[in-house]
């Protein structure tokens, strides 16, 4: 049975997150090469197949504001899909916020966030948004994303996510709910950006843009699977500006 986190209190692993939009929530994905991103998953993990060598790589951009289990900005880029259990789930690779609780409670559920500033903008046009959204320090930006949202409406249906936290592979369920619609969106991606290889994998083949969102993360999590000890850790703040594309030592 799920338990919902206090309003305010950070999260502890078995507690739902339950964000509520304020700007819309983002979400794109990708068919890209299982070999581009073989090193950004650990060894450890099978990357799925969608397509034979391809995998599915997304990204979301979520601004969770009052009403919410904590209030600050997240960016997440997952580069592939893997098997947890037979059943695919993205990889959390890289997950950014403005707000040090909810740094503090994505560590305790396995999922250590980069702490940065986000600065975005956005405003409603014909009844749909558009915006855009720096992540990162003014002088060394991560990344750039606008969007504008369209009028295809379209479903949100649940996302399992896989996280680390020590050698614990979990899984947990991941689900936006308001106004769904197709939407443009660009990931621009500096020169220098540790994201680089995101660049690589283009413009998205689909969007989406949730109005009115309201969700739940880290729901019903459970241990897909426990590693042996592994001398692989997902990225740390200091880290950051190195290169997140270097392939991972095996455990």
């Amino acid at each position: 049975m799920a338990i919902d986190a206090p309003r305010g209190r950070i999260p502890v692993l078995g507690e739902t997150w339950r964000p509520v939009g304020d700007k819309a929530f983002l979400a794109a994905a990708w068919i890209v090469p299982i070999e581009s991103v073989r090193a950004l998953v650990p060894r450890e993990l099978a990357i799925a197949a969608v397509l034979p060598g391809r995998t599915v790589a997304t990204a979301f951009l979520g601004d969770y504001g009052p009403g919410s289990t904590l209030e600050y900005h997240e960016l997440g880029i997952n580069p592939a899909l893997v098997h947890v259990g037979g059943v695919p789930a993205v990889w959390n690779h890289t997950l950014v916020v403005d707000s040090e609780p909810a740094r503090i409670g994505g560590a305790l559920v396995g999922a250590p966030k980069l702490l940065l500033p986000f600065d975005w903008e956005e405003r409603k046009r014909g009844g749909r948004v558009e915006g855009r959204c720096t992540v990162g320090d003014p002088d060394r930006p991560l990344v750039h994303v606008r969007y504008r949202q369209g009028l295809l409406p379209v479903p949100s249906p649940p996302m399992r996510a896989a996280t680390l936290r020590d050698e614990l592979l979990l899984v947990s369920t991941q689900q936006m709910r308001g106004k769904q619609r197709l939407a443009r969106i660009r990931f621009e991606v500096p020169a220098g950006s540790p994201l680089g290889w995101l660049r690589d994998f283009g413009d998205p083949l689909v969007g989406v843009a949730v109005t009115g969102m309201r969700g739940r993360m880290m729901d019903a999590p459970r241990v897909a699977r426990i590693l042996a000890h592994r001398a692989w850790r997902p990225p740390l703040p200091e880290d950051l500006h190195e290169d997140l594309h270097e392939e991972q030592p095996p455990a």
